[in-house]
């Protein structure tokens, strides 16, 4: 990884130093934002990203059935 590339990457999460690794793979899970954020500055390629995504928006959907389970008289 270049020394650009990497102070790039490290500017989306200045406080997660353990979510980004040396060698370019994503270790930590991402805001989708800023997972899809790096991917379109093409920092990482979208085939290191697509699980965070796919995992992130399963449990995004989980929760919110979750809540609404667990909380009928909301709306």
């Amino acid at each position: 990884m270049t020394a650009e590339k990497n102070r790039l990457l490290r500017s989306w999460a200045p406080d997660s130093s353990s979510s980004l690794s040396a060698d370019d793979a994503l270790s930590g899970a991402f805001n989708p934002a800023v997972a899809v954020g790096i991917g379109v500055m093409k920092l990482v390629n979208f085939a290191q990203i697509w699980l965070h995504l796919v995992a992130e928006l399963a449990a995004a959907l989980v929760a919110a059935l979750a809540f609404k389970v667990l909380n009928p008289d909301d709306k």
